[in-house]
């Protein structure tokens, strides 16, 4: 097969969703490798975002998903590392802890049918995680390239839905943290691009005032991370996300800081 720049397959993209690509710079572990394009748009009632670099293209599609898997190989970084065994002829791994397991509807005959409409080179690999698809794919042109990101829409249409969540409970939280409550509903985001963009789009003294009240309450989130970070309770996660928005703001305003200074 003719090797395709995807950075070229995405701006065919672009232009398909009627969107513009922007510069990036994004590492993703599973391939080792640094994505410079970027472009978000919708598509079947889907959010998208995806990125490209000279070979490949990284894809995420936001949707709401109760399974967790891996195919063809393994994601370490998810803990998908357990086989389950073959679907449409092709190995999927599951989480090793059993989050998200798939078994009651990775062997229907939908689902069966939506992952055989994927074909995958040695590089390639297909995650389904909680928050909805990523896909790593080596670009084979605009057309085919579009053609996939179809796929990974119809697949998220028939995805079994996640349990409803229990909304956040102070009470649960230790007292030395009650207080910092009020700002997991703003600040407390997991998904890593979606928690970058807000802190790139915050103005300089909601970002100080995020920093002043919480940055000295890491240690305590640490402590209490430690103790009950695998839990899976809703609190832990929001404030593991909270911690990591401090220190993506604390960053920032040191980046604002050189610029205007």
């Amino acid at each position: 097969m003719t090797a395709v720049d995807a950075r070229e397959s995405l701006k065919g993209i672009a232009a398909r969703a009627r969107t513009k690509t922007r510069p990036i710079r994004l590492s993703i572990r599973i391939v080792w490798d640094t994505f410079e394009r970027r472009c978000n748009f919708e598509l079947d009632g889907f959010r998208f975002e995806v990125f490209a670099n000279p070979r490949l293209l990284f894809v995420e599609l936001h949707s709401d998903s109760g399974v967790l898997f891996s195919t063809p190989r393994t994601y370490a970084d998810l803990g998908i590392m357990s086989l389950l065994g073959q679907v449409a002829g092709r190995d999927v791994y599951v989480n090793e802890q059993g989050r998200g397991s798939p078994v009651a509807w990775i062997y229907g005959s939908d689902a069966v049918a939506a992952l055989s409409s994927f074909e995958f080179a040695d590089d390639e690999l297909l995650t389904v995680t909680l928050g909805g698809p990523q896909a790593i794919f080596a670009s084979r042109g605009p057309d085919a390239d579009w053609e996939r990101l179809q796929q990974l829409a119809a697949l998220a249409r028939l995805l079994p839905p996640a349990p409803t969540e229990e909304p956040l409970d102070p009470l649960r939280l230790p007292e030395d943290l009650r207080d910092l409550f009020p700002l997991l509903a703003r600040w407390a985001v997991s998904d890593d691009l979606e928690r970058s963009d807000l802190v790139a789009d915050a103005t300089t003294a909601a970002l100080q005032e995020l920093v002043d009240r919480a940055e000295p309450r890491l240690p305590g989130i640490v402590s209490f991370l430690e103790a009950h970070g695998d839990e899976d309770s809703a609190e832990a996660f929001a404030l593991d996300a909270l911690a990591q928005c401090v220190m993506e703001a604390r960053q920032e305003l040191t980046k604002r800081s050189r610029v205007t200074g």
